[in-house]
């Protein structure tokens, strides 16, 4: 809701500020589409302890 501007309407009257609602939600898809086709990882994963029992016994290559 903040990074488009949804809580304030620019416009008076139902038809424009609908349209700038309908306009916003899809710029907002958007943006949830592009971050959910990023596949760079934020932070990285640690190992369960599973995977590390595993890796420290030889049964599988780190």
């Amino acid at each position: 809701m903040r990074t488009c501007g949804l809580r304030r309407s620019r416009y008076r009257g139902l038809a424009r500020t609908h349209v700038q609602h309908v306009l916003t939600a899809m710029a907002r898809n958007l943006i949830r589409l592009a971050d959910w086709f990023d596949t760079t990882p934020t932070t990285p994963r640690r190992d369960s302890n599973f995977r590390t029992l595993c890796t420290n016994t030889g049964l599988i290559t780190p």
